[in-house]
């Protein structure tokens, strides 16, 4: 009869003595016997080894595991933190201790969740949904892949991580050196970071450039034509318009938006790309600045083939720098408390309704 898999192996020896013992003469009888006493002893400490003795729930215990035949039960996977998925953003640098300057941001943005404002702390007016955090390469010491992936970390931090900014030689070295960590080292906060790209030749800063691109990091492009500059541009509206267009889209010998898209294809990323105007008095230095502001949404949404990038879906445009322009180096800031309104006014007419209508008129021109 042969013995069952719960019988184990000392009834296996047993069984092996049985057939010597048939098959064996008598003189070799005891070098057999000792040899078979042999084979249980060790089977015997083997069963026991492998868990494989009598059976009995006490003896077994819980961590016995199952009994042959039962289903082995699946071990629970832990429990993964919470992270906020990456969004398309446009970026609004405010001044928290005024909000009179933004007010009319704010409210515009509690509709859109895709609007982002700029901080090195939360802003106490927004919720952290709506906060982008502000890293800054020339700040001492400079700040690392590890201070982006910690904010990120943080359930109360910021939506996004934005890092001032890609504009020459040595903050280029900057950017590819963390782009690279960034993608080798925390790849589950792509989308979530990225950089601001000055108002220059992109294709000068094309290392950083692909060093971000690659590593699918947003860039927000900071387009900061002055009024001046567009009035001396040509003697009619026209001439300036393409003159305008020109500076978002670049041509043979200006690499901007056209330039960026090229790259970010060549690449197969998906880095968003958001573009920022500035509003501040520096920049809408003529007569009439809040159209002038206009005539920007106006050529971007006209004369370039890049309207896709100020849909709200994807946040529409940024703005910098929403502060009182006595409180800000170099006049970036604001004059006045409506210009914010303004702002929302042209973002609604283009943005949101997709208009294509010029929304106040030609820019006046001495």
């Amino acid at each position: 009869m042969p013995c069952s898999a719960a019988q184990g192996g000392a009834c296996f020896a047993l069984q092996v003595f049985v057939t010597l013992f048939r098959h064996a003469d008598i003189a070799r009888f005891g070098a057999t016997l000792v040899l078979v006493a042999g084979l249980m002893a060790c089977a015997s400490s083997a069963d026991e080894e492998l868990g494989q003795g009598p059976i009995d729930g006490e003896a077994l215990g819980a961590d016995a595991g199952p009994l042959p035949g039962e289903p082995m039960e699946e071990p629970e996977e832990p429990e993964m933190p919470a992270t906020i998925a990456p969004q398309p953003a446009s970026f609004h640098f405010i001044d928290t201790d005024n909000p009179v300057y933004w007010d009319s941001i704010l409210e515009l943005a509690n509709s859109n969740p895709h609007m982002l404002f700029i901080g090195r702390n939360k802003p106490p007016q927004v919720d952290h949904s709506q906060w982008a955090g502000y890293l800054s390469y020339r700040s001492n010491p400079q700040p690392t892949a590890e201070d982006i992936d910690r904010l990120l970390s943080d359930p109360e931090g910021p939506a996004m991580v934005m890092l001032e900014e890609l504009h020459n030689a040595e903050s280029q070295a900057f950017f590819v050196a963390i782009a690279n960590r960034m993608r080798t080292e925390y790849p589950q906060w792509e989308g979530r970071w990225g950089a601001f790209l000055s108002f220059g030749n992109y294709p000068l800063l094309g290392d950083g450039i692909d060093a971000l691109l690659k590593a699918n990091a947003a860039i927000s492009l900071e387009l900061y034509p002055r009024q001046t500059e567009y009035c001396a541009a040509g003697t009619n509206g026209g001439q300036r318009d393409i003159w305008l267009a020109r500076q978002f889209n670049g041509d043979a010998t200006l690499g901007r938006v056209n330039w960026l898209k090229a790259r970010r294809a060549l690449h197969s990323s998906s880095s968003q790309i958001t573009p920022l105007f500035g509003v501040g008095d520096i920049l809408l230095n003529g007569t009439s600045p809040a159209l002038f502001l206009d005539r920007m949404f106006y050529v971007w949404k006209t004369r370039t083939s890049h309207s896709d990038l100020i849909r709200p879906e994807v946040g529409g445009v940024g703005t910098y720098k929403w502060q009182p322009v006595a409180d800000t180096p170099g006049r970036y800031g604001v004059g006045n408390t409506s210009r914010d309104l303004a702002f929302v006014q042209s973002y609604n007419h283009y943005s949101v309704q997709g208009a294509s209508n010029s929304l106040k008129g030609p820019v006046p021109c001495p």
